[in-house]
């Protein structure tokens, strides 16, 4: 094997073979130190510190030019705990060698890690102005300059990293993250494809194709994702799960035989053991007997993503909704399958499950006492979906009855406890719900997921017209990563008086042929109200086109009734009796006749809204009087 085959072991993770490697190498000719550092490396990601220590401190001795080793050593010593030896290595060659800007970067790292921002800050620029050639530096200060509210000098930064010299695939990833988060798609997805060019073999050059793929999807180009991913799973042929994720976009696309075909090589591959993918591949698949046995044997492992992905087990994308016939076929499929399961609650879970994907709330929340009669402990987190059904149909009590029996066999899974949250305000109690927002945020940390309760607690801080409160939530959760936040934020800081910077928001979340018909319907009203008729009709014209599983909402039509010209009670009339019956009630106002009566009562209806835009009808409680 040859250095360059032990790097891209190293890149995948594979560090005994990567050692191996290195060994063979060093054994064949005169010992080099960059060799040497690598095979250090190796043996510490692979658990082997104290051998990693001792051929270090041996290489470091005989080198002509110890700083490259002591650096090796410096990072070893940083990952292993033993943060105060690395510091006082690191100042040691920082004192020692002025050019080592190397030096300077690692310590910069370690005294972010203690939270000393202002001393990180100046060994980054000293580092970056040492050895402008390495693009960690400014990676470094871009993300500090961001964090402190300076964007355009953060992507000066970030642009002189991309230009560095040593710019490898891993930092073109990393830049191409941050572009993103920026609202920069267009930078990002360059950064990728860089990626993938330079690093045809490994993690980076795979991960780059999976970044790629994800901004495909969210065009709706759900061909282009596929390709991407058939690209990472070439790169990384020993990965199971590239053709899981394959065979689940070609789902989505509706290209039912070759999704078929991908995710039987998935089920074939001695790999294959990832979570909840096997039992969604077999679900895919049509065989619900598997899918059950699968789901049984890994259940007790499966965290509450896991959990949540069962529920709605079918390739499907929220910007590209299948067919019916496509649920039916599957409802068939389970029931008929269901016969030969008489003991075993699954097929009643996937029922339910295919119910809500129909839109019938009803005939899946008829299921909740039967689910009921199962073992609690073991599968009382099934009711989750019966809850979501009890909701939809605006049973709160019911619902908060079910998401409750969840949360007691799982009491981490944090969707189940947000959306007991959305059913406690429905209820009109406020302090309940946030209460479960809180446990909600503790439990998602453990998850790495706390960005998104942060954005749905500030969603529903928006729904209750707390704009300002909404903000903090939703500040954290953009920073953080979360996407769909940008179109809350957008709203709050409009409704705060803020139109400029809810424009930047709200222009983030719309990427081109985006089917995000929330964030049309926010900005819309935006251009409305900034007096850009044209504009609002456009977005409101779009809007309607993504929201066409739904129909027209009361939302969409209260904005073109208030356009110039508009004929406002002609617009609002198209709405059904009922809830119009229920709006004029509500306002204690007639259901308008006239243009005039129609502007007025559309802009009472929006101020009562406050802050909501969703479609959802369990949410008119939130500006009804609450109902059981």
């Amino acid at each position: 094997m040859t250095p360059s085959r032990g790097v891209e072991l190293f890149n995948r993770g594979d560090y005994a073979a990567a050692a191996r490697a290195f060994e063979a190498e060093l054994r064949r000719g005169p010992p080099q130190e960059w060799l040497v550092c690598a095979l250090g490396q190796a043996y510490a990601s692979g658990g082997r510190i104290p051998d990693a220590l001792r051929l270090l401190r041996r290489a470091a001795h005989e080198a002509r030019d110890p700083h490259p080793v002591y650096l090796a050593i410096s990072d070893i010593l940083r990952r292993a705990g033993q943060v105060k030896k690395a510091e006082a290595l690191l100042r040691r060659l920082a004192g020692e060698s002025s050019h080592l800007g190397q030096a300077h970067h690692a310590l910069g790292q370690i005294l972010l890690g203690q939270g000393r921002r202002a001393a990180a800050a100046a060994c980054f620029r000293k580092a970056a102005r040492l050895e402008p050639e390495l693009p960690w530096p400014h990676m470094a200060l871009g993300e500090l300059l961001d964090q402190d509210g300076r964007p355009a000098a953060a992507r000066r930064c970030w642009d002189r990293a991309g230009r560095a010299r040593l710019c490898d695939a891993a930092t073109a990833v990393q830049l191409g993250d941050v572009y993103g988060r920026q609202g920069l798609p267009g930078r990002a997805r360059r950064q990728y494809q860089r990626a993938w060019k330079m690093d045809r073999g490994g993690a980076p050059g795979a991960a780059a194709c999976q970044k790629l793929a994800e901004a495909a999807k969210s065009r709706g180009d759900l061909k282009a994702a596929a390709l991407w991913l058939e690209r990472a799973g070439r790169l990384e042929p020993k990965q199971a799960l590239w053709d899981f994720r394959r065979g689940w976009v070609l789902g989505q696309a509706g290209r039912r035989p070759e999704m078929r075909r991908a995710l039987r090589a998935y089920l074939c591959r001695p790999g294959a053991k990832d979570g909840a993918a096997p039992i969604l591949a077999w679900v895919g698949l049509e065989d619900y007997r598997r899918a059950a046995r699968a789901a049984d044997k890994v259940l007790a492992g499966l965290d509450p993503e896991g959990l949540s992905a069962l529920s709605r087990a079918w390739p499907e994308n929220w910007l590209r909704q299948h067919g019916d016939e496509f649920y039916a076929r599957h409802l068939t499929a389970v029931r008929r399958q269901g016969r030969a399961m008489p003991r075993s609650p699954w097929p009643l879970f996937f029922q339910a499950a295919l119910h809500l994907r129909r839109n019938r709330s009803g005939e899946a929340g008829a299921l909740a006492a039967r689910l009921a009669r199962f073992p609690a402990k073991r599968y009382g987190w099934m009711r989750y979906v019966t809850g979501l059904a009890c909701l939809l149909a605006c049973r709160y009590e019911d619902a908060v009855r079910e998401f409750s029996a969840a949360l007691e066999s799982r009491p981490e899974d944090w969707k189940a406890r947000c959306h007991l949250a959305e059913a406690l305000l429905c209820r009109g109690r406020r302090d309940e719900a946030f209460v479960q927002f809180g446990r909600a945020e503790t439990a998602a940390a453990k998850a790495g997921a706390a960005p998104e309760v942060w954005a749905w607690r500030g969603e529903a801080r928006l729904w209750l017209g707390e704009a300002a409160a909404a903000l903090e939530d939703l500040d954290r959760a953009v920073e953080a990563g979360a996407k769909l936040a940008l179109c809350w934020r957008g709203a709050a800081r409009l409704l705060a008086g803020s139109p400029a910077a809810a424009r930047r928001d709200l222009d983030r979340a719309i990427v081109p042929g985006s089917r995000d018909w929330e964030a049309l319907l926010w900005r819309a009203e935006l251009h409305r109200r900034a007096g850009r008729p044209g504009q609002a009709r456009r977005d409101l014209e779009a809007g309607r086109r993504a929201n066409r599983g739904h129909g027209d909402c009361e939302w969409a039509a209260c904005n073109r009734a208030l356009l110039p010209g508009a004929e406002a009670a002609v617009e609002l009339n198209r709405l059904p009796k009922e809830l119009l019956a229920a709006a004029s009630a509500a306002l204690g106002t007639p259901v308008p006749a006239t243009a005039e009566a129609g502007r007025v009562f559309a802009r009472a209806w929006l101020e009562r809204a406050r802050g909501l835009r969703r479609h959802e009808p369990y949410l008119r409680a939130l500006w009804l009087e609450p109902k059981a």
